[in-house]
């Protein structure tokens, strides 16, 4: 708590217990004021501010070449040029050769399940612990069965980490996140599972700002490059 006050989050608190009835969680920290949006809507909305702008998306279409700099911009596979003030890499990792990014970051395999929760049953909020592997857990409400009042939530849990690459064990990490979510919440069938790569920055800090490496960048064709 005292770290997260020097860090300027003056509202984190201990308190006695997470807002959980299913089970009791102990002591924890309570982070006010955060959010959860849906990514799929937000970026439905980011797309229609960009067009509405003037912007214009290019979908399906591989950048080979990105050159930093004065002038910078960007290559197509096919030859096309777009020039720019400035040139922003939105992907999961960037996608050039700059060691100097790559060397400061890890890949992570983390898994998630998702199944029916009675609606109202579990308080709304951002959950996780800080067991090894942790485990986080969302809500998504609204699901019906028929149609009318909401009478399901979707209770999304996360965790059992590993380094990507390290690990084989697919089947049992999915068997121990739905046992530790049994456990602790009134959960139906499993009707959602599902695995994804997160990167883990060194300082566990978000990678945001400006490249440190101004020459050019450049990649293969045959590498995964932003669209």
């Amino acid at each position: 708590m005292h770290a997260a006050h020097r860090a300027g989050l003056d509202g984190v608190e201990i308190v006695a217990r997470a807002p959980l009835d299913s089970f009791d969680t102990g002591r924890c920290l309570r982070f006010p004021n955060q959010a959860q949006f849906d990514p799929l809507k937000y970026l439905h909305g980011l797309r229609r501010a960009f067009v509405r702008e003037g912007g214009r998306i290019f979908a399906k279409t591989r950048v080979r070449r990105v050159i930093g700099g004065q002038e910078p911009r960007a290559e197509t596979e096919k030859g096309h040029v777009v020039s720019a003030g400035a040139i922003v890499v939105a992907t999961n990792s960037p996608t050039h050769d700059n060691l100097t990014i790559h060397s400061k970051q890890s890949p992570y395999r983390t898994y998630v399940i998702g199944a029916d929760v009675p609606a109202g049953s579990v308080a709304r909020a951002l959950y996780w612990d800080t067991v090894e592997p942790y485990h986080y857990v969302r809500l998504k409400s609204g699901r019906t069965a028929e149609g009318g009042a909401p009478e399901f939530d979707l209770l999304i849990a996360g965790g059992e980490d590993h380094r990507q690459g390290q690990e084989r064990d697919t089947d049992q990490r999915f068997e121990r996140l739905e046992d530790w979510t049994r456990k602790r919440f009134p959960i139906g069938n499993v009707t959602y599972r599902w695995s994804g790569l997160v990167m883990e920055p060194a300082d566990s800090l978000a990678l945001i700002g400006q490249d440190p490496n101004e020459k050019m960048f450049t990649w293969s064709q045959e590498t995964p490059a932003t669209e």
